[in-house]
């Protein structure tokens, strides 16, 4: 474990308060901004680690900032460290998929969609490709941000055309696999160096895994990681687009077709399937009200956080006073504080719901963090 003073704030401003997860790179704190009290994420490596990554990161960072991408507060040399400090986020969807039993629903996805296609789309326009997809990396925000998701960890990220020429860079085979084996692509499989296509399709398969709950080709029973990775690419390989996309709406299946006919150096049409999946959920007469899956239970998850906090207040009082006794309506006055927002009648207005969710409360185990920053 790298060793610091926590005493001496990072460049004269940030100061360390919880650790949040380690991973191969090194860690990552909980931190506040002494001057103005606001709560970030602090990450570092040793300046002698082997494959350095934070610096890395913060090169493409600090070239695509935008929606979606976490601000970068901070990147130094700090003591015998490199250290990155950042806008701190929320849960990350493979959380929040747990939390609501391992599915998410057709007007969640689709709003979440929305979103992931505008940051590849980002991303992209920079000239890089961000070649990593899964449900880790993409986080939610918090507080008044709990509507925004974010992408994170850009290490294997890489640029895919020159800044100053344009130029695509060459098509090559015999690449070995980088990524999740669960959601590359199946070019990626073959070993063609990835391309703005690999990243469009990783989505695809992300997208599905959260609406169905699971890809056919997970579950394998097999010996070895080479078995395994052989196995999901002939089942990627002979399942049709039909079959995979069974049992949801058209649009999905259009998407991984386009997918699958761009050209290694074609540019994705973006803006066709943003406006596609927008109108698919207008059709369904869904409202856009960011009421993702998972509000609901965070917001009970809140209820219990604060009843047991005032209940331990109450408890305290009460052993000072020689009595144990609680008021009957504790739970009914504390839902009321933490209930929606809704303007006038609830039935009519829903297109104000604005939940009230002190996400940072709830973020109180480390362990939550552990899968995001390896």
């Amino acid at each position: 474990m790298l060793q610091f003073d926590q005493e001496k704030p990072i460049g004269n401003l940030y100061k360390i308060t919880t650790k949040l997860g380690s991973g191969s790179f090194g860690e990552v704190f909980k931190g506040i901004n002494i001057e103005t009290n606001e709560i970030v994420a602090i990450k570092w490596e040793s300046q002698e680690a082997q494959m350095p990554q934070i610096k890395h990161e913060f090169s493409i960072l600090s070239e695509i900032q935008g929606n979606g991408i976490p601000k970068v507060y901070w990147f130094g040399q700090w003591e015998d460290k490199t250290v990155m400090v950042m806008e701190l986020l929320g849960y990350n969807l493979e959380q929040l998929f747990n939390l609501v039993n391992r599915k998410f629903e057709l007007k969640t996805m689709l709003m979440l969609i929305d979103q992931m296609l505008d940051i590849i789309s980002l991303l992209h326009s920079k000239g890089y490709l961000y070649r990593d997809i899964k449900p880790e990396n993409f986080l939610m925000g918090m507080n008044k941000k709990y509507n925004t998701i974010y992408i994170i960890d850009f290490g294997l990220s890489k640029k895919y055309k020159d800044k100053k020429t344009g130029e695509h860079i060459p098509y090559k085979e015999n690449k070995g696999l980088i990524g999740t084996a669960r959601y590359v692509s199946v070019n990626t499989h073959l070993g063609i160096e990835q391309s703005r296509r690999d990243d469009m399709e990783s989505l695809g398969y992300l997208w599905l895994y959260f609406l169905k709950g699971s890809l056919p080709w997970q579950g394998l029973d097999v010996k070895n990681r080479e078995e395994k990775y052989e196995l999901i690419k002939t089942i990627k390989q002979t399942i049709t687009i039909e079959d995979l996309c069974n049992g949801l709406p058209n649009e999905f299946l259009k998407y991984f077709q386009h997918c699958r006919s761009l050209k290694f150096d074609e540019e994705p049409d973006y803006k066709r399937f943003k406006m596609l999946f927008r109108d698919l959920f207008f059709k369904l007469d869904f409202i856009w009200d960011y009421l993702f899956n998972w509000i609901e239970q965070l917001q009970q998850e809140q209820i219990q956080s604060n009843i047991h906090t005032k209940n331990s207040k109450n408890s305290l009082s009460s052993l000072k006073e020689g009595s144990l006794n609680l008021k009957t309506d504790e739970e009914d006055e504390i839902q009321e504080k933490i209930q929606f927002k809704i303007g006038g009648d609830s039935s009519t207005n829903l297109k104000n719901v604005k939940p009230i969710i002190n996400i940072d409360k709830l973020i109180s185990k480390p362990n939550l963090f552990e899968s995001i920053f390896k």
